[in-house]
Formats: structure tokens, C-alpha cells, sequence
């Protein structure tokens, strides 16, 4: 193995100051060793003079033919030679003077690196110097212990250790010219020590064959010869077959990485490192297919644009230059690699061969490189005809969304969402071109009025959703601005338009939605700000604020629908009883049926003003009735069997009124349980029959024909007339808790609980108060002549056992 001062440090490419330091230094370390081997004569061996030169000759010759005809090995970023030096090297030691073998190994380097390789001054004196070095490490190992041809075991390994030290002092050498031109040190670079002496030993051992042979029996030399020769042939086959493999790897992991690097569309960069590591270079460059005057290089780790010279060629065979061509789509351009490193030559033919190799694969490469920009072409304007509004030319809804999932991750956002009021009305009477018309001009407008307002309040994203609706995406805004720019915006938008010759007052309406934390939810954001714009046309409100409690359709309701319908079809709906009093007996005279839920999985209950919404706007409300109509005559009628005497009171919602089989139903339910229908009473609100009057006069009709009474709950917070006050039948009116509950705090709360009574009373209805909570209300009811009443001052809610208790206590108290 031998090493030689060639590399990317080399001293004909750096001659520098380190390197001259380093060879003078290096020559006064060396000249007392000379001196001392210069005190030693020829070992003891009994070969007569002319055998002796002999010797000579062979030694010489071998150490020309091993330098001549090496063997290149190459380390990481070192390059190292197997050169069967060591022969010579071993045979020179036992039998001629150690300043011989010394003198031999330099003149063997100057014939075949002087002479044959016109190294230049410094890099060979640098080699030689090495070789010099090396010989003398090997003599002083060798020379104090072994006297003549090692012939014993001891002996061997004597010469074998010099061997060794001579491989480690040169690659010490190689590895301290390379950290002093490049200014650091690598630690890789004694890697190859260990290899290095791996292939040594049998370099060593065939040397000590020759020695001994040439002592004992000179004439079987040639059996060593012959030896020397196989093995030479052994070890360059072996080199050519892992060097074929090599390629083989080299060609599977460069074509692996460029076909990554089309995908990461990072392949100039990836092609350009890939050939320079492959191919040992200092740099690999391409010319630049949209300005063939430039070119693209790879250097020193960075990616540098530089005028392409001039003087370059597809063939140029110089022997620190490659270059080749390769097509990139319709362009065919040159590319190359300068100056290889880290090898004990200049690019040869293998390194050509390779150089082909890689450029062809690239070729593909890089014609797949056009294709994928094709498909991403297409691919991106097929995206952009996808995601825009063919009307208006914004974003539409799809790409509105994927920006907003995006932006959502990063901070607060805001939506708005805003639409064209009586657009349908537009449409109707100008048609849907003149419509489209008119969508196209506030699409103008919004975009117009946005980039206006940009300086202050950058707009992230605009979009029309479909039909008459855009919307608008603002980041990292609080709530409040985002508030006040909604407002801005629907009111810049907002006012007269001529659209085929019409003047037309246009009016728009938002919906706001907003959101403080990452991970939003693009499509529930959306929908919440689409939310509020209806809730805003409902309102007659420029903007509203989406507000959770007003979302009727959320999430959460839609699950909830299905948890109440299994909770009606298992019977886990219970029932709680507000005893009514008679306010002037302060004897319990009936109840109020209120149904409860408490999910098993809840620690509290569920608020039944949430999921009866729910059961009216999915249609469970009419099941949900007959459970409460059901559980509410089973207890009135076992209390008749215990001997209370109540009426028994259930809300009856606006979808029930509307239901003509409702009347059946509860004649069925009340005859099933025995309970006289006198007994019973339902309650209804004004609102809910005002929603469809004649439909729901009809119900109440069926109801009271069977002698169950109707009460109107809330009297006076509904829109309802004394004329259909009077087409109902009604026995009952209920003063809302609004009214008992301003009563001691002014004279107008007093003046409307009085005038519903005293409309009662000429009615011929009974007045039932509810909400009383305080004993001045009760006291103020009892002045103004209302009979009835109910509230927490006397009780909560009760389940039916409680309230039993309850009702005996309180009579209890009343008892003189």
C-alpha cells in the first residue's frame, strides 16, 4: 500500500508555503536517521559480492516494476497505491546495507515519477521524500534486531512490524500535507491505515518467502516470482470486479437521488453534487438551459450562476477536465466536471467511462424534469380553473376553504360572509344575465374597495361562495376590528346601482366569525360567519357576530338529535311537578308537568329549552309529546287513587297544534289511564298559535271538546288579537314571569298584571300567575284580585315523590 502526496492538497495544484515547510522539515528529521543507518554495513549473510549485486539489481528492479505498474486503491478523499513494494522492500533489508535499500527506493521514485511521470519539482521532491522516509522507518525497525535473513518466528515478525511502521509513517505523511494545505485536519484521513495494512501482510509475508529462499535455496526464487505474479494478477482482478461493482452502486444510488430530486424539483443542484462526489471532482457544472452563455456550478459545497468559458468542448480529454453534452428537452448542453481530488491520478478512462455513464442517466432526468413541469403546469391550471369563480373571476368556495384551513393553524382569523339582499327578487324580474350583472359589479366593489383599505387592514383572502354570497378572510385581527372592518365594507358596498336600466338600491348584510387559536376548522368557521349573515337579513342588521346560542342548526344540536330520540324510545325522559296554588286558600289546587333529561354520561342535567328546539326542528317533538302526555295522566290518575285531587297542566308547543291527530291521541291516552279529562289541562303560547291560526284553533277545538282545558301561557309577550282570543277555547290565561317580576319595581308592572286580570274576569277566565318569588309580588298579586299562582317562592319543580311530601307538609302548616 502506498500512499503519495497527490491529493486535493496536491502540491503541483497548492504549492504552498505549508507544504515547502513541511518537506524542509521532514528532510532535517530524516538526515540524522541517515547518518545512523549510514553506520551500518551489510547484514551477516553468507552471499559473495557478486550475489550481492545481484540483489542490488533485483531489489532495484522490483521496486521500479511495483512503482510502475500499481495498483489504485482509493480511501475516502486519500489515495493510496498497492504497489508490492514491500518485496523489495524486505528482501533489500536482509541482505544489502540499509543506506542501499534507502538509496534504491529514492532512485526507483525519480525513474518512474521523474522520469516517466514528469511530476512536477515540489510534488515529486514531496514523494520522494516520503519514499525516503518511508525505507528509513522500515531499516531502523528492522536493522537493531535482525542481523542478515529472518529465520525464525521472532524474526518474521520483526520484519513484519517494519513493514508496517513504513505504511503508517507514510500515511501520517500524506495526512499532515492535507491538513496543512487545506488548514484542518480530518481524522477520516488515517482510515486507511488499518486497510493499508490488511493488504500489506501478504506483501510481507511473500517478501520474507523470497529472502529466505534466496539464503537457503537461490534457484527457487522463481517459485516466488511466479507467486509475486499470480497474486499481482489476483488482487488487480479483484479491483477491476469491485470497481465494476462500485460503478454499479454509484449508477443506483445516482439515479435514486436524481429521481428525488425531480420530484423535490431540486435537480441541477442534486445532479451537480452527485457528479462531483461520484467522479472525486472539485467542481461539476451544466450549462444553463435559458441562457447558454451561463453556466450552473457546483463548488466548494454552493450552487454558483458564472459566464460560461468560452474555450470549452463536448471531448475535451485533458486530464484534470471532463466534459460532455446532455439534452434537456430541445436543448442539448454541455456539462462537466474539473479538477479530481482525493486520487493518486488525473481522471483516466474509467473515470470517462463513468462520466458517460452518469451524463446519459441525467439525460433522462432531465427530461423528465420537463415533463413534471408540463403535468405541473396543467396540473396547476387545472387547480386555478377548479378553484375560481367563472362568473367573477375570485376564488370560489373550494379554494376560500383550503386557504383558510391553512391560515387557521397559525393564529386568530376572521370571516366574513356577506350577501346581496332580495337578490332573488333581482333575478325574478331582470333575469339571471342581468343578475349575474349585478354579482359581478359588487364582486368589483369588494375587490376594489379591499385593495383600498389594503394599507391598513390587509385582506388575506376573497371569495365568492355561490349564489349571492362573497366572503372575506382576515389573520391575526382581534374581534373588535374585525367588527368594525365588516361594518366598513358591507357599508361602502351598499347603495344604488343602474343594472339594465334599472336604478336599483342594493343592500347587503354580514355575517361575522371569529377565532382566536390554531387548528381552526375551516369549513365550521365558514359556516358559523354564513350563519350570522342570515341571522343579519333576519335581524335588518348591516352585521352580526355569529353568537352560539342563536345557531340553531350547530353541530352539537344535530348530535344531541339523535341522543333524544333514543332517550324517548328507552323512556329516559323524566318528569319534575310545580304545585299552583290558590292564592287565597294557599291550598295546592294543581301542577305543572315539565319534562327533564339527564343523560346517564352528563353530571348534569340538559336545559329542556335546547333539546325541545331540537325535537321541534327535527320533528321528534311530536313522539317527545305523547312520552310527557303518557307519564303525566299515569301519575295524575295514581294520585287520584291516593286521594289528590290536582289538575294536571303540559305545554303543548306550535309543530303539536299543527298536528289534527293530536285530539285522538290524548283521548286515547286519558281514557287508557282512567283520568277524567276535566282534570287535565294543556298550555299553549300566542306565538305558537299565531304560526298557523286556523290549524291550530281546530286542535285546541278537538282538545277542549273533550273537557280537557287550554290555557295561553305567557299572555302578552306574543303577537296574538283579542280576536282570536275570543275564537279560542280557553279557560285559563297565564301572566308571564316578566310581568309578576316588575310588578314591585314599578307602577306600570302593577298596571299590566291588573289589566290581564281584570280582562280575565270579564272574560270569564281564571288568571294564573307564574315566577312568584318574592312575598311582596305575592302580596301585590293577592291586591289586584289573582286567584292562582305559582313560583319558586313556594317551590321548585319536584319529582312526583317530593312533591307528594311536599304537599303534605305545606297543608300541615296551613292547618290551624
Amino acid at each position: 500500500m502506498e500512499p503519495r502526496a497527490d491529493d486535493e492538497s496536491s502540491v503541483e495544484r497548492n504549492p504552498t508555503r505549508p507544504i515547502i515547510a513541511l518537506d524542509l522539515a521532514l528532510a532535517l528529521a530524516l538526515a540524522p536517521l541517515i547518518g545512523w543507518l549510514s553506520t551500518h554495513g551489510a547484514p551477516g549473510s553468507q552471499l559473495s559480492s557478486g550475489s550481492l549485486l545481484a540483489v542490488g539489481i533485483g531489489v532495484g528492479a522490483l521496486f521500479l516494476v511495483a512503482e510502475w505498474f500499481p495498483i489504485d486503491v482509493e480511501l475516502g478523499e486519500q489515495g493510496h497505491t498497492v504497489a508490492f513494494t514491500a518485496v523489495p522492500l524486505v528482501v533489500g533489508l536482509a541482505f544489502l546495507p540499509p543506506l542501499v535499500v534507502v538509496g534504491v527506493r529514492v532512485g526507483a521514485s525519480l525513474i518512474v515519477l521523474g522520469l516517466i511521470g514528469r511530476q512536477g519539482a515540489l510534488k515529486l521532491g514531496t514523494n520522494v521524500l516520503f519514499h525516503a522516509t518511508q525505507a528509513a522507518v522500515a531499516a531502523a525497525v528492522f536493522v537493531p534486531f535482525v542481523d542478515g535473513v529472518p529465520s525464525s518466528p521472532r524474526t518474521w515478525l520483526i520484519a513484519g512490524a517494519a513493514v508496517l511502521a513504513a505504511e503508517a509513517a507514510g500515511i501520517v505523511l500524506v495526512t499532515t500535507a492535507i491538513s496543512l494545505s487545506e488548514g484542518r485536519f480530518d481524522a477520516a484521513y488515517l482510515d486507511g491505515i488499518l486497510a493499508g495494512w490488511a493488504v500489506l501482510l501478504p506483501d510481507a509475508a511473500l517478501g520474507l518467502l523470497t529472502a529466505i529462499l534466496l539464503h537457503q535455496a537461490p534457484a527457487a526464487v522463481v517459485l516466488t516470482a511466479i507467486v509475486g505474479v499470480a497474486l499481482a494478477a489476483v488482487v488487480r482482478s479483484y479491483a477491476r470486479v469491485t470497481e465494476r461493482y462500485r460503478v454499479l452502486e454509484v449508477l443506483d444510488s445516482f439515479t435514486a437521488a436524481l429521481g428525488r430530486a425531480v420530484i423535490d424539483d431540486r435537480l441541477h443542484d442534486e445532479l451537480l453534487s452527485q457528479l462531483a462526489e461520484r467522479l472525486h471532482a472539485r467542481s461539476a457544472w451544466i450549462q444553463r438551459p435559458e441562457a447558454l452563455d451561463r453556466r450552473l456550478v457546483r463548488r466548494d459545497g454552493h450552487l454558483i450562476d458564472e459566464p460560461l468559458p468560452g474555450d470549452l468542448r463536448p471531448g475535451d480529454e485533458r486530464d484534470h477536465r471532463i466534459i460532455g453534452s446532455v439534452r434537456a428537452g430541445t436543448a442539448l448542453l454541455l456539462i462537466g466536471v474539473d479538477d479530481r481530488l482525493g486520487d493518486v491520478r488525473a481522471f483516466d478512462r474509467e473515470d470517462h467511462r463513468l462520466f458517460e455513464l452518469l451524463v446519459a442517466h441525467a439525460s433522462v432526468a432531465l427530461q423528465n424534469v420537463g415533463l413534471l413541469d408540463r403535468v405541473r403546469h396543467e396540473a396547476a391550471m387545472s387547480d386555478l380553473l377548479a378553484t375560481t369563480d367563472q362568473l367573477t373571476g375570485l376564488p370560489n368556495r373550494t379554494r376560500f376553504l383550503r386557504d383558510l384551513d391553512r391560515a387557521g393553524t397559525s393564529g386568530a382569523v376572521a370571516v366574513l360572509v356577506v350577501g346581496v339582499d332580495r337578490f332573488k327578487e333581482v333575478n325574478d324580474t331582470l333575469g339571471h344575465q342581468h343578475g349575474g350583472e349585478l354579482l359581478c359589479t359588487v364582486a368589483d366593489q369588494l375587490d376594489a374597495h379591499l385593495r383600498a383599505a389594503s394599507r391598513s387592514a390587509p385582506v388575506t383572502a376573497i371569495a365568492r361562495l355561490g349564489g349571492d354570497q362573497f366572503a372575506v378572510r382576515w389573520d391575526g385581527i382581534t374581534a373588535e376590528q374585525a367588527m368594525a372592518r365588516s361594518r366598513s365594507l358591507v357599508a361602502a358596498l351598499s347603495g344604488g346601482r343602474r343594472i339594465a336600466g334599472v336604478e336599483l338600491d342594493v343592500a347587503l348584510s354580514g355575517g361575522l366569525a371569529w377565532a382566536d387559536s390554531g387548528g381552526i376548522d375551516g369549513i365550521r368557521l365558514l359556516r358559523q360567519a354564513d350563519v350570522a349573515m342570515h341571522l343579519a337579513k333576519a335581524d335588518r342588521r348591516p352585521v352580526v357576530a355569529y353568537e352560539p346560542d342563536r345557531d340553531t342548526a350547530n353541530p352539537a344540536r344535530l348530535a344531541m338529535a339523535g341522543r333524544l330520540r333514543a332517550a324517548i324510545e328507552e323512556g329516559a325522559l323524566t318528569l319534575h311537578y310545580q304545585p299552583q296554588l290558590d292564592l287565597r286558600s294557599d291550598r295546592v289546587v294543581g301542577v305543572e308537568a315539565l319534562v327533564r333529561w339527564m343523560p346517564p354520561d352528563q353530571q348534569r342535567p340538559i336545559s329542556p329549552a335546547d333539546f325541545v328546539d331540537v325535537a321541534e326542528r327535527t320533528g321528534l317533538i311530536h313522539p317527545l309529546t305523547r312520552l310527557v302526555l303518557r307519564r303525566a295522566a299515569a301519575q295524575a290518575a295514581a294520585w287520584q287513587r291516593q286521594g289528590l285531587d290536582l289538575r294536571m297542566s303540559v305545554n303543548l308547543s306550535a309543530r303539536n297544534l299543527e298536528d289534527e291527530s293530536l285530539g285522538r291521541d290524548l283521548a286515547a291516552i286519558l281514557a287508557g289511564e282512567g283520568v277524567d279529562p276535566r282534570t287535565f289541562e294543556v298550555q299553549v303560547t300566542e306565538t305558537s298559535v299565531m304560526t298557523d291560526p286556523t290549524t291550530a284553533i281546530a286542535t285546541l277545538q278537538a282538545i277542549a271538546q273533550l273537557g280537557v282545558s287550554v290555557s295561553i301561557d305567557d299572555f302578552g309577550t306574543g303577537h296574538s288579537s283579542l280576536a282570536y282570543l275570543i275564537r279560542l277555547p280557553v279557560h285559563q290565561l297565564k301572566v308571564d314571569r316578566s310581568f309578576v317580576m316588575a310588578m314591585d319595581r314599578s307602577d306600570a308592572g302593577r298596571a299590566v298584571v291588573h289589566a290581564i286580570v281584570d280582562l280575565g274576569r270579564h272574560l270569564g277566565l281564571e288568571v294564573v300567575a307564574e315566577g312568584i318569588e318574592t312575598q311582596a309580588q305575592l302580596d301585590l298579586l293577592a291586591e289586584v284580585g289573582c286567584a292562582t299562582g305559582q313560583g319558586y317562592l313556594f317551590a321548585r319543580p319536584l319529582p312526583a315523590t317530593e312533591l307528594v311530601d311536599w304537599i303534605e307538609r305545606h297543608h300541615a302548616a296551613q292547618a290551624p
